[in-house]
């Protein structure tokens, strides 16, 4: 997938740190330790000196993540993350301060920013934020991909892993002698998954809750997924995921799939 990620700050040299930091490669490293992930091939990065600007570029439509300063000259991060999320409410937004106080990250959270990172930031913390405002966004992009589906009539399962209710109440054992497909099914969200995570942010519940909530859904269904894909071989399903036999042997055992 690709990602698109708008900074903002007037200070060129925080531009400048992020056009360096923000590759697919330092990603890759972020992201490989959760190789559930989805990865990412390419980076777009649109840098601007001012709120006013990045709200005048036609490519803000389509961001993934905003990352913006707080204090800025002109308009401040906060009324840039009010501007912003009026047009689009579930765009994740983080913002950077270096005089930020208890008070000025609370009100951030309210107005519905993604995170709040305190300059002088870790290289490895600022990527894994914005690493999950990313997965955030693709979340966003098959709920979307899922409603037009529907808005055109077509069957959003027919391509789909079979759908799980309240939240994958079932379970698939994993010893199960199901026969693989002739061609891999694709993996997508079930409806009842999106539509679970689309209730939760619109009841306003924090983003990052929904994200970490959310992943662990993914993360599920992904693990079903290659399951079943394997004929229920748990060293495939590993091997095709790409993560080591204890570590997947540990998530069945916490997701309750190794019964």
């Amino acid at each position: 997938m690709n990602a698109i990620v708008f900074v903002v700050d007037d200070e060129k040299n925080i531009l400048n740190l992020f056009k360096r930091i923000l590759t697919v490669e330092e990603f890759q490293k972020i992201r490989g330790s959760d190789p559930l992930s989805p990865p990412i091939s390419e980076v777009n990065v649109y840098t601007y000196e001012s709120a006013e600007e990045a709200l005048e570029a036609a490519e803000i439509a389509k961001a993934d993540v905003i990352i913006s300063d707080l204090a800025m000259s002109g308009m401040d991060g906060l009324e840039f993350l009010r501007r912003s999320l009026a047009c689009r409410p579930e765009l994740p937004f983080i913002i950077l301060t270096g005089v930020g106080t208890i008070d000025d990250a609370v009100e951030s959270i309210k107005l519905g920013a993604f995170d709040f990172v305190t300059k002088p930031f870790q290289r490895d913390e600022v990527l894994l934020s914005i690493s999950k405002a990313i997965n955030f966004s693709f979340i966003q992009n098959e709920n979307r991909s899922l409603k037009s589906k529907l808005d055109q009539g077509q069957d959003p399962r027919s391509s789909a892993v079979a759908p799980e209710t309240n939240e994958e109440r079932s379970s698939v054992s994993p010893s199960s002698t199901e026969a693989p497909t002739s061609k891999p099914r694709k993996f997508v969200l079930s409806p009842d998954q999106l539509s679970w995570m689309q209730n939760h942010i619109r009841k306003k519940k924090s983003i990052r809750e929904v994200v970490d909530r959310a992943t662990k859904i993914i993360e599920r269904s992904l693990i079903r997924h290659m399951l079943r894909e394997s004929a229920g071989n748990r060293a495939e399903a590993a091997r095709k995921l790409g993560i080591s036999r204890p570590a997947f042997y540990k998530k069945l055992k916490d997701y309750g799939l190794d019964r």
